[in-house]
């Protein structure tokens, strides 16, 4: 059975983050047509640690630019 999984953010940052993820996703179908799930999309449904990470790096992502070419 798998977790539970809630996503923290709002609507418009999930959009953002399953575009991004099909964009990268390296998901593959065998000769009988199962896919092999890749890793992202696998973290995006079974990891909540994953989630949270992401969206809390989006969040800061600004001020660490910041801070970056303050210096």
């Amino acid at each position: 059975m798998l977790p539970v999984i809630t996503w923290h953010g709002t609507r418009s940052q999930w959009e953002e983050l399953e575009e991004a993820t099909q964009h990268h996703c390296i998901c593959q179908h065998d000769t009988d047509g199962l896919q092999t799930e890749c890793t992202m999309h696998h973290g995006l449904r079974c990891d909540q640690r994953l989630l949270d990470g992401l969206l809390f790096a989006r969040k800061i992502a600004k001020r660490l630019w910041a801070e970056e070419l303050s210096r």
